[in-house]
C-alpha cells in the first residue's frame, strides 16, 4: 500500500491497496514472497527462489510441529498435529505409521533433516552437518558415564566392550584409547572424540575446551581457592613449572600484566583475557558485582551492612 502510494503519488483506498496485494499474493498465505513478487513483475522465479521458499515453509511447518521447541518432533507432537490437522481423532496406528516413515534413523525422534528429506527437499549442508555433530554429541555423552565431560579409559573399553559384544584386552584397548588422546593427557574431549569420528570440531567445540584448560590452570594457580590470583601464587607456581629461582622482578613483572585494573589480584576474567579468551558473560558479571560489593565494603566504615548518610558523605569527599 506504502509503496503503491509513493510509486502513484496519489492517495490510493485500503480497498483498491487490497485488491493490488490479494492479485500478488498469489497462495493467499497473506503476505507475497519473493516468487509472487517477480511473478507480478513478469518475471519467472528462479529454482532457486522456488527452493528456499520450499525450505522456509518446511521449516515453519517444523516448528509448529515442534510444540516444546526441543529441535525434534517427537511422536506425541507429531500424532497432536494430526488429529488438529484432521479436525478430529486420528488413532495410534495411523500416527505410529507416519511418524516411523519420518524417523529415518529410528531414534525415537524426527530432525528437520528427515523432515525436509520426507518433503522430497534436499537439507541444507549446515543442517545436515548439526545433525551429525548432535548424534557424535550424544555418543559422547552415553559413553561418558561419569558425566565429566571427558572420557576416561574406562569408559572407552567399557564402551569398546558392549558395541562388539566380546571381552577386549586391556592393552588392545589402551591402544584404541591413545590414538584417540590426542594431546595425551589422559582422557578424550569432545574435540578429539570428533577427530576420532571424522568430523571436524566446531569453533564452539575449541573454545569451551580452552576456557576449561583456562579455568583448570587457574585453580591450580590460586592454591587458597580465593576465586584470585594473588602475586605470592603466581610467583610459586612460575618457580615450580620452571624448575627453579625466577626472580621477585620478573614474577611482578609477569603479575602486573595479568592484573590489568591494578587491584593486587588476578581475576578469572584477567586471566583469560591475558589468554587471549573471550570471558563468559557471568564470569564477567560476577566480577562486576564483586567490584562493586568491594567498594560498598569499603564504604560501610561500621560494618553496619548499610550505607548512612555520613558515610556517603566522607565517601564523596574522599573521592
Amino acid at each position: 500500500w506504502a509503496d503503491l502510494e509513493q510509486k502513484t503519488g496519489v492517495a490510493i483506498s485500503r480497498d483498491a491497496a487490497l485488491e493490488v496485494f490479494k492479485s500478488i499474493d498469489l497462495n493467499g498465505d497473506g503476505k507475497v514472497s519473493m516468487s509472487e513478487f517477480k511473478i507480478a513483475m513478469g518475471l519467472m522465479p528462479t529454482q532457486e527462489d522456488v527452493e528456499q521458499e520450499l525450505h522456509e515453509a518446511a521449516e515453519i511447518d517444523f516448528d509448529i510441529i515442534d510444540k516444546d521447541g526441543s529441535g525434534y518432533i517427537e511422536f506425541d507432537e507429531l500424532w497432536a498435529d494430526l488429529e488438529q490437522r484432521m479436525g478430529g481423532r486420528v488413532s495410534q496406528e495411523v500416527a505410529r505409521g507416519m511418524f516411523d516413515e519420518l524417523d529415518v534413523n529410528g531414534d525415537g525422534k524426527v530432525s528437520i533433516v528427515e523432515f525436509k528429506m520426507k518433503l522430497g527437499l534436499r537439507p541444507k549442508m549446515e543442517e545436515v552437518m548439526e545433525e551429525v555433530h548432535a548424534d557424535v554429541e550424544n555418543e559422547f555423552d552415553q559413553i561418558d558415564a561419569d558425566g565429566s565431560g571427558y572420557l576416561e579409559f574406562e569408559e572407552i573399553w567399557a564402551d569398546l566392550e558392549q558395541k562388539t559384544g566380546v571381552a577386549i584386552s586391556r592393552d588392545a584397548a589402551l591402544e584404541v584409547f591413545k590414538s584417540i588422546d590426542l594431546n595425551g593427557d589422559g582422557k578424550v574431549s569432545m574435540s578429539e572424540f570428533k577427530i576420532a569420528m571424522g568430523l571436524m570440531p566446531t569453533q564452539e567445540d575449541v573454545e569451551q575446551e580452552l576456557h576449561e584448560a583456562a579455568e583448570i590452570d587457574f585453580d591450580i594457580i590460586d592454591k587458597d581457592g580465593s576465586g584470585y590470583i594473588e602475586f605470592d601464587e603466581l610467583w610459586a607456581d612460575l618457580e615450580q613449572r620452571m624448575g627453579g629461582r625466577v626472580s621477585q622482578e620478573v614474577a611482578r613483572g609477569m603479575f602486573d600484566e595479568l592484573d590489568v585494573n591494578g587491584d593486587g589480584k588476578v581475576s578469572i576474567v584477567e586471566f583469560k583475557m591475558k589468554l587471549g579468551l573471550r570471558p563468559k558473560m557471568e564470569e564477567v558479571m560476577e566480577e562486576v558485582h564483586a567490584d562493586v560489593e568491594n567498594e560498598f565494603d569499603q564504604i560501610d566504615a561500621d560494618g553496619s551492612g548499610y550505607l548512612e548518610f555520613e558515610e556517603i558523605w566522607a565517601d564523596l569527599e574522599q573521592k
